[in-house]
């Protein structure tokens, strides 16, 4: 799971609120270059992201996102919640918008309906014609699980699951 706000409190939060659910949650700010959000999108199952640091161009930015991996489940975490801006991140992609500051029941199951809906690990990528895996070395799912056992986390923390990205 990655999760996209420019506050780090807010990311710290996000990670420790969803550790209960065994979710492995990477932290991006948003400021980062493109091709680092895109590596980190193209591996995750579902994406919170924060969209008003964009303003008026939210929606255009969460479509975008969601374009560098369709496959994830894109949830918005925001104060901005206004009819029109959840209209815009609905068209944008979004499955969910938790309003800020939400209620820690409210962020888990906003989050178990997005993994609900994404499926299990390492689950077949339907942008690939041949039916490749989503691992994130391209292997087979469950050859990677087998092979790996736990690995440790992209952000050097504890030792996450293999497929639990």
């Amino acid at each position: 799971m990655v999760v996209i706000d420019p506050a780090a409190f807010a990311r710290r939060q996000v990670r420790a609120q969803l550790t209960p659910l065994g979710c492995v949650v990477l932290e991006l700010s948003g400021s980062e270059p493109e091709p680092v959000i895109r590596r980190q999108l193209q591996r995750a199952r579902v994406v919170l992201a924060e969209p008003a640091p964009w303003g008026r161009d939210a929606g255009r930015w969460l479509a975008v996102l969601k374009a560098m991996n369709p496959g994830a489940t894109l949830v918005v975490c925001t104060a901005l919640t206004t009819r029109a801006a959840v209209v815009a991140y609905r068209q944008a992609g979004a499955a969910d918008v938790v309003a800020k500051p939400w209620q820690p029941a409210r962020l888990q199951a906003a989050v178990r309906r997005a993994l609900a809906a994404r499926g299990p690990a390492g689950g077949l990528d339907p942008r690939a014609g041949r039916g490749a895996a989503t691992s994130p070395g391209g292997e087979s799912p469950g050859r990677a699980c087998l092979e790996a056992g736990p690995v440790q986390g992209e952000t050097g923390g504890t030792e996450e699951p293999c497929g639990q990205a």
